[in-house]
């Protein structure tokens, strides 16, 4: 499993009593923590009653983290925090006390760890900060965590958990413009909430808040809470506020369509959530509107080439012939480019040329595009060529001619497939010493268009004297 090493600073907020005072604060934090960002960790972390988790029944001291939250600090550093009970409150109010362990990190780092913050949580657990430390010393020295590469944590096992995929998508849709929202499930808030942070572009994680199991409080602002309101006080507490409430277990709005959400909900309802985290989690080089229809519409056409008919490849391929990319993007491309090239190589290899030719001037047009495609359309080209002397050898050598304009003009990709050109007119002349056919005088009347073009290439005039002889024995009789 490959791993990063994040160096954090690191605090503790919880209820104890010291010759200070009691009460919920921070009890201990490392130097690197100024104190706006001090100030921030204390409002967004939970107090007395604060977590929808509900209270041990026994003495054990399994102190396993039943929420977590990640926002950005005033200083533009990151939080990631995991809260978990830790006995008994010692206040007299009853019931359990709420410790929660602070990781802050830069956002420059955050790339390192998927752009996902529960594989920080899960660095976390691992390093045994969910076990309660009530007497710290008041300065701590910076964590230093492993944390998985991966993009998730979870697997497609997870997504079946997951009931009411609607509200989901709907909350998916409210972060993706920087609107908050809460989402009322039953359990497994951390499941749907890494499912649902899953389900953005990477690096557009950093701006998107969320609570995940924490009880919702106006003075406790996330975009994204997931909760659980039996009682209905969220959604009390929530109503005039400038955020929206639904839950799983109620009929939601409809989902909104664009070619990112309905990218999402494709891979949601395959259950396919490891391939979908391994897709939103790379550094994408723009995560606009924009940026996420090109992103998922490169996405769904690599996916559904196999059912895709082969025009419909070529005009989607001819499609993104007009957009600039870089980055992940460009590689996204390239892989469509890729896998529709030997999809369609399949098609073609067992074509006629009354089939390839509906595809030959998409083909010509994508050639003189660039050299990403004409490295793709080169790949086509020689089959459709191939075909078209099995079947009509004068439509051969006009096609060739084509092509071997067009690799004078705009070059050949990696130097090569002249070879396709040479095999047509190796075609053709054979033809014609074997007596010909129809047409003849067309190849004859091409002839100068192909001296002029490669006055080197003698087997041009070869050809073209071939037809001579055809054509005069044909006006003799």
């Amino acid at each position: 499993m490959a791993q990063t090493t994040l160096v954090c600073e690191q605090a503790i907020f919880t209820s104890i009593r010291t010759p200070m005072g009691e009460g919920y604060r921070i009890i201990a934090a490392s130097k690197g923590i100024n104190p706006k960002d001090q100030q921030m960790i204390t409002q967004r972390s939970p107090s007395h009653d604060g977590l929808c988790a509900p209270e041990k029944n026994d003495a054990s001291e399994s102190y396993i983290p039943l929420a977590v939250s990640f926002y950005q600090l005033p200083s533009g550093q990151l939080c990631v925090a995991i809260s978990c009970f830790a006995g008994a409150e010692h206040t007299g109010r009853g019931g359990q006390r709420i410790y929660t362990h602070c990781a802050v990190f830069p956002s420059d780092q955050f790339k390192a760890c998927a752009f996902n913050p529960f594989n920080i949580a899960q660095a976390m657990v691992e390093a045994d900060l969910t076990t309660p430390t009530l007497k710290p010393k008041p300065q701590l020295e910076p964590l230093s965590l492993q944390v998985n590469t991966a993009p998730t944590t979870l697997d497609d096992s997870c997504v079946a958990t997951l009931s009411n995929n609607n509200a989901y998508m709907i909350a998916i849709d409210r972060l993706l413009c920087d609107k908050a929202i809460i989402v009322n499930l039953d359990n497994d808030w951390l499941v749907a909430t890494e499912a649902i942070m899953m389900s953005l572009p990477g690096p557009m994680r950093e701006r998107v808040s969320f609570g995940a199991g924490i009880r919702y409080s106006t003075g406790r602002h996330f975009n994204l809470n997931m909760l659980s309101d039996e009682t209905g006080v969220s959604k009390s507490r929530s109503a005039g506020q400038s955020i929206e409430y639904f839950s799983t277990a109620e009929e939601t709005a409809s989902i909104p369509k664009n070619p990112w959400l309905n990218f999402i909900e494709r891979m949601w309802k395959k259950k396919a959530f490891e391939v979908l985290a391994k897709r939103t989690a790379p550094d994408f080089s723009n995560t606009s509107e924009e940026g996420r229809a090109l992103i998922a519409n490169l996405y769904d056409s690599t996916d559904c080439l196999a059912e895709t008919e082969a025009i419909d490849i070529l005009k989607s391929i001819q499609r993104t012939a007009n957009i600039s990319v870089t980055g992940v993007e460009a590689q996204l491309l390239e892989a469509l480019l890729d896998s529709a090239a030997s999809t369609l190589c399949l098609r073609l290899n067992q074509s006629s040329w009354t089939q390839c030719h509906p595809y030959w001037s998409q083909l010509m047009d994508l050639a003189r595009a660039s050299e990403m495609y004409r490295k793709f359309s080169f790949q086509l080209i020689p089959l459709a060529l191939h075909a078209a002397t099995k079947e009509n050898i004068p439509q051969a050598f006009t096609l060739a001619l084509q092509v071997e304009r067009l690799i004078k003009n705009q070059g050949s990709p990696e130097g090569g497939h002249h070879a396709c050109v040479a095999m047509v007119l190796e075609q053709t002349r054979a033809w014609l010493a074997g007596g010909g056919g129809e047409n003849i005088g067309q190849i004859h009347g091409l002839c100068d268009e192909w001296k002029t073009l490669c006055p080197a290439m003698p087997i041009i005039e070869e050809i073209a004297s071939l037809c001579r002889e055809k054509l005069a024995s044909t006006t003799f009789q």
